[in-house]
């Protein structure tokens, strides 16, 4: 009994953030895997790191088919450029463009109001909890 109740709760929740993120996200015109990807091309070029496909597909743990159909919305929105790298002509560069960075804007404050709607009640010991769990069931996921 214990865990079918404790397994509900987590598909309702997934359930609802996931559709409450996409309803958001669908306000400002974006998906939520493209939402999630140009924040991820973002953090990269800001960190100065070189952003190649395979491991746009490792982090988001997605195809190689699935990331290039993304990027190609992405781009034909005018979010990011796709070039060449100069110094590997193999590889792509990606470039945030002004709309793009904008748009990850938003999307951060829409990321943002739903994490202060879900910890809305919750002491700071209860939030550091929190984080420590869900650390620990992101890790039993990943292994």
């Amino acid at each position: 009994m214990e865990e079918e109740f404790f397994d509900s709760y987590f598909r309702l929740i997934s359930h609802n953030i996931y559709y409450s993120c996409d309803e958001k996200l669908k306000s400002v015109g974006i998906t939520h895997q493209q939402g999630r990807l140009l924040e991820i091309i973002y953090d990269n070029i800001q960190a100065g790191h070189m952003i190649r496909r395979q491991i746009l597909e490792e982090i988001m743990g997605l195809r190689g088919p699935t990331v290039t159909s993304l990027l190609n919305g992405l781009e034909s929105r005018g979010l990011i450029k796709r070039t060449v790298n100069p110094e590997d002509r193999r590889a792509m560069q990606l470039v945030m463009t002004p709309q793009g960075i904008e748009l990850v804007k938003d999307i951060r404050k829409i990321f943002a109001e739903l994490e202060k709607r879900l910890l809305k009640s919750m002491t700071k010991e209860e939030i550091q909890t929190l984080k420590l769990l869900l650390r620990k069931v992101y890790h039993n996921l990943k292994s």
